[in-house]
């Protein structure tokens, strides 16, 4: 499939096209078979009064594409077109072999050599169109000579044979690239890279799903820098706002009196973002009336900002998270079901770190390498850092390294010691628990026995560690507070007679 998008966006583009708009205050770009019009730099600001009366009243000019199209396409040079408007148009076609795949376009002009002005008000009375509006938008227009015609033309001749050339150059010979910047050896990890790279080298939009902190903003960020977008803007937006207008204004943009506070145009998100990609956070947190819209988004590459009617085409990458399932979003009635189908090229669910501890060396030496940490971390606070159950994921990691790197001095090696209370009272209980299992392992016949005697003995320690504190002792051991009451007058365990 052809990037039209991304041809458009080359310099030599980007720089004719401006050239155009300057002198002749048209907007260009090219057109496919579908009658998507992908303009050349989105940025251009068109001064064209007649063009935003006639699109103010839902008619866009897709249909004219379309039908523009076909007579291009048995052209074999330029060609001048008339718009719903009335308005003109020229057009150069594209060729791949004998084939017409595409066009350059400039529109939105009056020529010096016609009568314009009966044909607009002809147009503009299905529409109801005022008068006044149409005279004011007349006058405005600044009519092209013959000569600048024929130049405009000749320009739009150039901008076809460059996109031609473009076409018939060889395929770069490092298309597949390896994806970098995602650690981890274990089976998840690898599979979790094996997935990240095929979304790198797509154009699909990506779905990451995981629990908090498991990496899903990183991975993100690092599809995107494997892509062939990563010179393009990349761009995000949490989904969790309170009002549904202000994601959208953010996101789309608004007119002015669109909403109560609209008190101007505002340029959004997508403005900006046109060749990169978009990242969501929380799709599911959005209402359906926005996720419709971010489904009409990724399918025709085209917005319109909040209050406007007038379609804008755009090439942007949407990748969005979630922290639940998607198959449990929408199970739960958080996920529309198109926008679900539509995610589903690139669905990856990322593990939690608790699931793949033994990547946490690894893991570690890159985090304090990115730091531009000296530490080192002693074989005891490795193990305490596999042994620990990682509720926060890869985000707790990455916190617990940072406060190693403040404490400890450069070249220093972190002992258990130095790891935050709640990892090293965990790797003491383990440690508590296995000795004493392995010390009264031999004493005991029976299986329940044994049992009760090493959580005995894991009670008795995790009591002492917390000075009696029964509430804290039992969030510890993971039980309630009234279930340990229970299990200290079950093994008789003294304890003093205030614990709080």
């Amino acid at each position: 499939m052809i990037d039209w998008y991304q041809i458009t966006h080359l310099p030599v583009f980007k720089e004719t096209s401006e050239l155009m708009r300057r002198h002749f205050n048209v907007r260009t770009g090219i057109l496919t078979p579908q009658g998507i019009a992908a303009h050349a730099g989105e940025q251009q600001v068109v001064s064209n009064p007649l063009c935003e009366a006639f699109m103010s009243h839902d008619c866009h000019c897709i249909h004219n594409y379309r039908r523009w199209f076909d007579e291009i396409s048995h052209a074999a040079t330029g060609v001048f077109l008339t718009c719903h408007a009335g308005l003109s148009g020229a057009a150069v076609p594209i060729f791949q072999g004998e084939q017409c795949v595409a066009a350059v376009f400039a529109s939105g002009f009056t020529q010096a050599t016609r009568s314009t002005s009966q044909t607009v008000f002809e147009r503009s009375r299905s529409l109801g169109i005022d008068a006044v509006t149409l005279s004011s938008g007349l006058q405005r227009q600044t009519p092209l000579t013959e000569r600048e015609s024929n130049l405009l033309l000749e320009l739009l001749s150039l901008l076809a044979r460059q996109a031609e050339q473009l076409l018939t150059a060889p395929p770069s010979q490092n298309a597949e690239s390896t994806f970098t910047g995602w650690f981890g050896t274990s089976h998840d990890a690898m599979q979790s890279r094996e997935a990240l790279g095929h979304a790198a080298q797509s154009r699909y939009p990506v779905l990451l799903s995981g629990p908090e902190g498991s990496g899903k903003s990183l991975a993100a960020q690092l599809i995107h820098a494997n892509s062939d977008r990563k010179n393009m803007p990349f761009l995000v937006l949490s989904c969790e706002m309170p009002i549904e207008t202000h994601f959208a204004s953010e996101l789309f943009g608004h007119r002015r009196g669109a909403f109560p506070g609209a008190i101007c145009d505002f340029s959004g998100l997508l403005d900006m973002g046109h060749g990169g990609t978009l990242l969501l956070e929380d799709l599911d947190q959005l209402t359906p009336a926005l996720q419709k819209r971010i489904l009409h988004l990724i399918e025709s590459h085209e917005f319109a900002p909040t209050g406007d009617h007038v379609m804008r085409s755009i090439d942007i990458r949407v990748i969005a998270t979630m922290r639940l399932s998607p198959e449990q979003a929408l199970a739960e009635g958080k996920l529309d079901r198109a926008l679900y189908d539509t995610f589903m090229c690139h669905n990856i669910m990322l593990s939690p770190l608790c699931q793949h501890t033994d990547d946490i060396p690894q893991l570690t030496s890159h985090i304090l390498a990115e730091l531009g940490s000296t530490i080192t971390l002693s074989y005891d606070v490795l193990d305490a850092l596999k042994r620990y159950t990682w509720p926060g994921n890869v985000r707790e990691l990455m916190t617990e390294l940072e406060r190693l790197t403040v404490l400890c001095k450069d070249g220093h090696e972190a002992q258990p010691c130095d790891l935050s209370e709640r990892i090293y009272q965990n790797a003491q209980t383990l440690q508590g628990a296995e000795t004493a299992a392995n010390t009264h392992s031999a004493t005991f016949s029976d299986l329940p026995s044994w049992l009760d005697d090493v959580e005995r003995n894991m009670i008795i320690h995790i009591l002492e560690q917390n000075h009696y504190n029964r509430t804290k002792s039992a969030e510890i051991l993971g039980i309630s507070r009234r279930n340990l009451i229970r299990k200290i007058e079950r093994f008789a365990i003294e304890t003093p007679t205030s614990d709080e």
